[in-house]
């Protein structure tokens, strides 16, 4: 789902909606500690114009993420990944 953007918790897991313009790829880090390495590493490959998007089946309130992305590197432009 791309809307509404952000970490939206459902019943069954979390949708995770995230607007970049000039991103090539996006994925998105689960962390069980904050000073940890990733547990997880999903790629969004759900892209609907500018929105990335996934659903993950089965996570709760609390679970700690985060992004990464990738793009050009152009900072005249105003483009730094």
């Amino acid at each position: 789902m791309s809307f509404p953007l952000g970490a939206i918790l459902t019943p069954d897991g979390v949708n995770f909606a995230l607007y970049s313009k000039n991103a090539t790829q996006v994925f998105l880090l689960l962390f069980d500690k904050p000073d940890g390495e990733p547990t997880d590493i999903i790629q969004l490959s759900n892209r609907d114009k500018f929105i990335w998007h996934a659903w993950v089946k089965g996570l709760k309130a609390g679970q700690l993420y985060g992004y990464k992305v990738h793009g050009e590197y152009r900072p005249k432009w105003g483009i730094s990944f």
